[in-house]
């Protein structure tokens, strides 16, 4: 793993691809937000090839927890019945042990954002989508493997 941070915009650019995939043109990114009282705050639904403008809706939310849905949505709402297809496995590194268990992890992500201190976030973008069932197993696999979420 590259320990050389790039730029923010960029690198959320690389990220936003990688969950959109080759997704139909005709699906939504998902963009919410929580406010600070944990509560739900803005949600936008931006189409999959206007990568441009979704980095745009994310970097102008306020200081909060954002959140990007991690697959596709092929409606403008934020369900799994409204997810299809996934284009990338992923799992969240919330403790020191699945931080140093992801180093170690064959094969590595090709995405690795850092959420919090000590915190990351992995991502496999893959070559042809599958299918949320089978996502959601491959997911619980590599959390299992990693000790994460």
């Amino acid at each position: 793993m590259s320990r050389e941070p790039i730029p923010q915009e960029i690198a959320l650019r690389l990220q936003l691809a990688a969950l959109a995939g080759n997704e139909a043109e005709t699906s939504y990114l998902e963009v919410r937000c929580l406010r600070p009282d944990g509560g739900p705050g803005p949600r936008e639904f931006v189409p999959v090839r206007e990568l441009r403008r979704a980095v745009e809706t994310v970097l102008a939310l306020p200081d909060v927890n954002v959140y990007v849905g991690a697959a596709p949505r092929v409606r403008e709402s934020g369900t799994a019945q409204d997810v299809e297809r996934v284009w990338s496995l992923w799992t969240d590194c919330d403790t020191s042990y699945a931080v140093a268990a992801l180093r170690a992890f064959r094969p590595l992500p090709s995405i690795v954002v850092s959420t919090s201190p000590g915190r990351l976030q992995a991502l496999w973008p893959l070559r042809q989508p599958v299918a949320p069932a089978w996502a959601r197993r491959a997911n619980r696999r590599i959390a299992h493997a990693l000790a994460a979420d």
